[in-house]
């Protein structure tokens, strides 16, 4: 069964913890005993001293591998060989969902009741950080994104208003984060779990393909310009922050409902993890939240 680098650490300061004790006991008797008994007693006690020295070594490294070490090495590979074990199942949990659309699986948060139609749409682009590194200073300047932009879309019924914050897919890649930041606590970086976890990763085409929706976001945009009456009817689904505002899991427009944020993705991965790490689950609508 192979060793994972923190087993492999660990045995290494085990082992080199029993072998240095012995050798420095040896190395303090011999420098410190066998001259004087040499020069005391002549050729035949020092040999005796010399032999009787050797012999306690030995069965100090005895007694150190009997006492300490072996049961210290026994338990770290008792240990390596669960966290290989859980390895084993979570790389199967793993490689299903690396492979598994986001968009495939519903949400998991509720509906805000109503029926409502928009009256605005406005944009957000993120931002990225372009810099010159040089000796004396770091010059930055942050560049917007035009492929990366959240939407805050108004709707309305009756005399009501309701503010939708529609995130971005940099947004979803921070939930992917904050979802295995929580399947990551207590887990050692160098364990066989750790670097299963830690080096996992989606690939891009699978959880952001079609996760933006820009044509029905500019569809709500265009029909602002339209009669009240003539708009769509907006279905919202997602997790409310506060009075009048929701971060939007999903939209339906006209019975057509599309995914910004797969938190049904993110949930069934936590929910699949967790009982092999022994962790506790957490609603996703905790992390949906945290986006904010």
């Amino acid at each position: 069964m192979p060793l994972s680098d923190m087993a492999g650490y660990k045995l290494k300061d085990e082992q080199d913890m029993y072998i240095a004790f012995p050798i420095i006991f040896f190395v303090v008797a011999s420098v410190i005993f066998i001259p004087i008994t040499f020069g005391a007693g002549g050729f035949a006690p020092g040999i005796v001293v010399s032999s009787a020295t050797v012999f306690i070594w030995i069965f100090a490294s005895s007694f150190l591998y009997l006492k300490k070490y072996k049961p210290e090495r026994a338990k770290i590979l008792s240990n390596n060989e669960i966290d290989f074990a859980k390895s084993c199942q979570l790389r199967e949990i793993l490689k299903k969902f690396s492979t598994l659309r986001s968009v495939s699986l519903p949400v998991v948060e509720g509906v805000i009741p109503g029926e409502w139609r928009p009256f605005r749409v406005e944009h957000a682009l993120s931002n990225s950080l372009r810099a010159e590194v040089s000796r004396e200073h770091i010059r930055g300047i942050a560049t917007p994104n035009l492929f990366d932009s959240s939407s805050v879309v108004f709707l309305k019924k009756a005399d009501a208003v309701l503010r939708v914050i529609v995130p971005s897919s940099r947004a979803t890649q921070e939930m992917l984060k904050q979802t295995i930041g929580v399947c990551c606590k207590g887990v050692w970086r160098d364990s066989h779990v750790g670097n299963l976890i830690y080096n996992f990763s989606v690939e891009d085409d699978v959880l952001l393909y079609n996760i933006s929706h820009p044509q029905l976001i500019d569809s709500i945009d265009a029909s602002c310009e339209m009669p009240l009456e003539a708009r769509p009817t907006v279905k919202v689904i997602g997790e409310k922050i506060q009075d009048g505002v929701v971060i939007a899991t999903a939209l339906e427009v006209n019975g057509r409902q599309e995914i910004f944020l797969p938190s049904g993705f993110f949930q069934k991965l936590l929910a699949e993890v967790a009982p092999v790490l022994g962790i506790a689950q957490q609603p996703s609508q905790k992390h949906v939240a945290t986006l904010t």
